[in-house]
């Protein structure tokens, strides 16, 4: 495999499970705590008694929008909010809202895949979610991050997320696995209903991100080793392109993976394959960091040739949208605590924080959508007439961005 020398130097300093942090950065103490404090009561806001949350709302009138529901965008709410709980515990109201949330997950949509099964699918029905589709499918993006929402939700209150129905879901992202590692992208219970042929850019990465944090709690290898080859299977397929997709989920899953025992990922691994390079064997940690590495570069491009106005200093495009950067920057923050060391590590901070620095300036500090993100910054609003709406994929990747810059902030102000 051709590497890049850069991927070399990473490998040398880098071993799994003892990430290091990366060059100083500005630490935002308080004034990131507090704005993300407002992110995540935003999101426990729009969560009804039933645990169903408002998916899009107004951002100067407040006014909500009843139509079409997204599943996914709801599980990685819980997402985001579970992981800012794992630093700030919840408060009992708080813990209810989520319980009632992951509640209505389960009540709503959490089937088996087809009858008699032993797996359980998040289930899109045409009356909840709306669209053109007529029929129920089950999305592998929904399952991932309805058990990566369910195993940090876990480490808070267990009480709430059965360790079954997490294995059950995995069971069924399982069964969506290729021999070569890629996956089929949607099911349903009848052939011909959907393109068996389409593949998610981001549900990949959203399943094996899934399958890590599970594999945290029961220590099945099951899980690990499909993850490890669905990162593989997206490196292979990005090994030649120049410019790779900005897939944050991917890069979120490789930095977990980093986080995992040396002799975890061995076992993990298929014969004739080693972690770190070994003689006779296929090295597998260059080719998923060269894939990380080379998804960040594009991304940090992204970023320069960005040229909008004043407003967008700092963003991943030049019309002030902020979800687009929100998620570069979580996708960066996934793997910048690796590069201790790393010729690339001093951009990619620089880049972390001009975009950290535009998010900030566009978070909504006034009512009635206090702590929120609209589709577009305040600061650049123009005659769009989407530019004031506010959904809660907006605030959940803004709110997981400025949680990962903080845990990285106070990493390496602490060095």
């Amino acid at each position: 495999m051709r590497m890049r020398p850069l991927v070399a130097a990473v490998l040398m300093a880098l071993a799994p499970g003892l990430a290091q942090p990366a060059e100083k950065a500005v630490h935002q103490g308080p004034s990131i705590d507090h704005r993300l404090h407002l992110a995540a009561r935003y999101l426990h806001d729009q969560m009804d008694a039933q645990g169903k949350m408002v998916y899009r709302r107004h951002a100067l009138t407040a006014e909500a929008d009843t139509g079409r529901y997204n599943l996914l965008r709801h599980a990685g709410s819980l997402l985001a909010l579970a992981e800012y709980h794992l630093e700030h515990p919840p408060d009992v109201d708080q813990q209810d809202r989520i319980g009632h949330s992951l509640a209505f997950l389960k009540r709503c949509c959490l089937r088996p895949s087809r009858p008699g099964a032993d797996d359980l699918a998040l289930w899109s029905d045409p009356d909840l979610v709306g669209g053109r589709r007529g029929y129920p499918v089950a999305k592998l993006g929904g399952a991932g991050l309805a058990l990566a929402a369910m195993a940090q939700w876990r480490r808070i209150r267990a009480d709430h997320v059965p360790l079954q129905d997490m294995q059950a879901l995995a069971r069924f992202v399982l069964s969506m696995q290729r021999a070569d590692g890629r996956f089929q992208s949607l099911h349903a219970l009848q052939s011909g209903q959907h393109d068996p042929h389409w593949e998610s850019l981001y549900y990949p990465g959203e399943a094996a991100l899934g399958l890590i944090l599970l594999f945290e709690h029961d220590g099945d290898q099951r899980w690990l080793e499909a993850a490890i080859d669905a990162l593989r299977a997206l490196a292979r397929q990005r090994e030649t392109l120049p410019d790779p997709p900005p897939d944050h989920w991917a890069l979120l899953a490789t930095g977990r993976l980093w986080q995992q025992q040396p002799q975890a990922l061995e076992a993990a691994l298929p014969e004739g394959f080693s972690w770190q390079p070994a003689p006779g064997k296929t090295a597998l940690a260059p080719l998923l960091m060269e894939h990380a590495l080379s998804v960040a570069g594009f991304m940090l491009r992204e970023q320069s040739s960005a040229q909008g106005p004043d407003c967008t200093q700092g963003g991943f495009t030049d019309d002030g949208r902020t979800t687009p950067t929100a998620t570069r920057l979580e996708g960066l923050l996934g793997v910048l605590p690796l590069l201790h060391g790393h010729q690339d590590q001093a951009a990619i901070a620089r880049s972390v924080r001009k975009g950290m620095g535009f998010l900030l300036r566009a978070q909504r500090l006034e009512p009635p959508s206090l702590g929120s993100f609209s589709r577009t910054s305040p600061d650049c609003q123009d005659g769009d007439r989407r530019a004031h709406e506010v959904r809660i994929d907006y605030v959940q990747h803004a709110m997981a961005a400025m949680q990962a810059y903080r845990q990285w902030s106070r990493a390496v102000s602490s060095r």
